[in-house]
């Protein structure tokens, strides 16, 4: 054999998915190699990674057979990222009177309703002559949930009373979370309320 006369080249193959390398006809073995290997790409579902005959189904495989540890390390922090929940205890007989008001929801998001569903409206009076509301809100699903909520006051005609805040302000509520939105009226004055509730937008 000649090896003067030998030639190498790199011919890419789109059919099979793959590179193959050219020995002329020394190189027939190594070319029959690379049909198999492409063959056996293509009965795998999209093929991510290949390198030296050697394909990868999923970029996570290396790392499984590298460092299985951390390879289960990183699956648990995957599954329970965004999944948290929250246990509580309480009182079974609460001492405390809650004064719960009648009210009128309006739902035109019903994804929202689950992450943030109204349970009870609290209404009382300070020392002071405001009047003071705590909304009850849980969220119904497993996951924790960010939400964005307005308090709207208005006086005895009905009229948009002066807020301290005329933003949303963000809230986040974990699986399971039972929450209370609070708000004081600006003033005296002030007789009725109004709750806004939106998805967050970041």
């Amino acid at each position: 054999m000649d090896h003067s006369a030998k030639r190498i080249s790199v011919l890419p193959r789109p059919n099979a998915g793959g590179w193959t390398l050219d020995l002329n006809d020394s190189g027939r073995n190594a070319i029959s190699r690379t049909n198999r290997e492409s063959r056996l790409l293509a009965s795998h579902p999209r093929p991510i990674y290949q390198s030296n005959f050697q394909s990868y189904r999923y970029p996570l495989q290396p790392l499984m057979i590298a460092n299985p540890i951390r390879f289960f390390v990183l699956c648990v922090l995957v599954v329970s990222s965004g999944c948290a929940t929250v246990n509580t205890v309480e009182p079974e007989r609460l001492a405390a009177n809650r004064s719960i008001i009648a009210d009128k929801r309006v739902i035109t998001d019903p994804i929202l309703n689950d992450r943030a569903q109204i349970l009870s409206v609290n209404e009382t009076i300070t020392l002071d002559g405001f009047i003071k509301v705590q909304v009850e809100i849980r969220n119904a699903t497993k996951r924790a949930k960010q939400l964005e909520y307005l308090f709207e006051w208005f006086d005895e005609h009905g009229n948009l009373a002066p807020s301290t805040s005329s933003r949303f302000q963000m809230r986040e509520i974990f699986g399971g979370e039972t929450i209370f939105l609070t708000s004081i009226s600006p003033t005296r004055t002030a007789k009725d309320f109004k709750l806004k509730l939106i998805r967050a937008r970041n």
